[in-house]
């Protein structure tokens, strides 16, 4: 015998106004806790917005752009950096004649008549640009005319050109070298690194990028330099005192909280980058299903979490930044193990469409705490040579006090930095990102070195 439910009409029957009722309760329910959550994330991530600017670092793009400032009344670099691009002419790395289409066997080899004429003709033709970066070098205080409201959107078109001026003003140092003309070399490469330099303060990865890529470039020409060329120990310590000191986490730190705050007005307007797609403002039916595919996410609370997650991620980043190589290697790489392991289903999902791999950032950042410190270390050995009649230092331990203070740890490792003599001149190395030893990996310049090293060959 069945049992007796009741008729629709009777207490214990569902009617359909009694369903209704129900259903709508329930959903009172899911939008109360999602209610609830979005506020309780919301207050989270804006609590650890607070601790940032508590820190210094913006939390806008408006404060993006008011740090990133000189001081007032002061003459700006800028102009004068910009009135030397307008007059550079770039090389044509089409023709197989120039360098980039040419690697030295060993640095102390000399390039191609070919190369040479090539090079001779491109610092020749840029007499006037070169004169313009010289003045502007001499100015300290610089900021480019970049509005940086336009969050992921923003143009940089000074950024590519920069890096041109650095490999023209080096290779300049080169031809000066290898005339002889040993004090003029060193005020070209003073005056790229001043060229590089004159990104340090702006709020975006990119423009830390070139920086990093143009103390590699003047980190090259320098160790071909010193190979082919002796220096005299005033000119060493003066080469010695244009490199030291430029170890700062700062330029990074300002990097950073610029992608933070661009990723911050993404998630606040993220029709204005193209969505999940990041291409620009996208039109019709592909624009229809973004917008409600971050409609549900906002809906459904996921968009608040992700938020959330994206900060704390930055925060991590900006942490790992206020450590010491290797710690700070360490630390980004646990931030960037937290990425990895958000990439199940839908979850933070706008985080994976505009977080680049920023531990790989900080990581080229320790290659360029690298190069300045093998330089640094190769410049106190040919100091050491110069004082020992020819001899060079068994172990780097000889050279402090009197040419280093102490010995350069690396900064993949914290060990010291590695060293050996060879049959003729020496090697130091650093393990590089693999954190292999190759013993400083004497392979060709055209083939990727295993081991980041500057090589004297004489």
């Amino acid at each position: 015998m069945s049992e007796n439910r009741g008729t629709p009409n009777e207490p214990g029957g569902h009617s359909p106004h009694r369903r209704m009722l129900i259903v709508l309760g329930a959903l009172a329910a899911l939008v109360a806790t999602l209610f609830v959550q979005h506020h309780v994330l919301k207050g989270r991530a804006d609590q650890l917005l607070e601790q940032l600017k508590a820190q210094g670092h913006p939390t806008n793009l408006n404060e993006v752009n008011d740090a990133y400032t000189i001081r007032p009344g002061a003459t700006n670099a800028a102009d004068a950096y910009q009135a030397a691009i307008s007059s550079l002419i770039p090389d044509n790395r089409a023709d197989t004649n120039g360098p980039a289409h040419f690697k030295l066997e060993s640095p102390i080899d000399a390039y191609p008549g070919n190369v040479l004429r090539f090079v001779e003709s491109w610092v020749g033709t840029n007499e006037t640009a070169i004169a313009k970066l010289h003045q502007a070098s001499l100015i300290p205080h610089c900021r480019f005319p970049i509005d940086y409201t336009a969050g992921f959107n923003t143009l940089l078109p000074h950024l590519a050109p920069i890096r041109n001026t650095m490999r023209l003003l080096t290779w300049q140092s080169y031809l000066q070298a290898e005339s002889g003309e040993i004090d003029a070399a060193l005020d070209s490469l003073q005056v790229a690194l001043a060229a590089g330099a004159s990104t340090r303060g702006e709020p975006d990865i990119i423009a830390q990028l070139v920086r990093i890529a143009g103390t590699h470039i003047v980190f090259n020409r320098l160790e071909e330099i010193l190979n082919r060329r002796p220096f005299s120990d005033a000119q060493l310590k003066r080469l010695f005192g244009m490199l030291e000191g430029r170890e700062s986490m700062a330029s990074l730190r300002s990097g950073f909280a610029g992608e933070m705050c661009m990723g911050l007005d993404f998630f606040e307007n993220p029709d204005a980058y193209g969505g999940l797609n990041l291409n620009g403002p996208v039109a019709g039916g592909d624009r229809f299903k973004d917008l409600a595919a971050i409609a549900g996410l906002k809906a459904s609370g996921l968009w608040e979490r992700d938020r959330s997650f994206y900060i704390q991620l930055l925060q991590g980043f900006l942490n790992a930044l206020d450590r010491p190589f290797p710690e700070a290697l360490s630390a980004s790489k646990e931030a960037d193990a937290r990425l990895d392991g958000s990439k199940k289903g839908i979850r933070n999902i706008g985080t994976h469409a505009i977080a680049p791999a920023l531990s790989q950032v900080i990581a080229r950042e320790a290659s360029r705490v690298a190069c300045l410190r093998l330089s640094l270390s190769a410049i106190a050995v040919e100091r050491f040579r110069l004082a020992r009649n020819g001899r060079i230092p068994d172990v780097l331990d000889e050279l402090a006090p009197e040419f280093l203070p102490s010995t350069f740890e690396d900064p993949f490792d914290g060990n010291p930095l590695r060293y050996r003599k060879l049959d003729k001149g020496y090697v130091i190395w650093s393990l590089g990102q693999d954190l292999e030893d190759n013993q400083g990996d004497l392979k060709p310049e055209g083939k990727r070195s295993k081991d980041q090293r500057f090589r004297m060959m004489r």
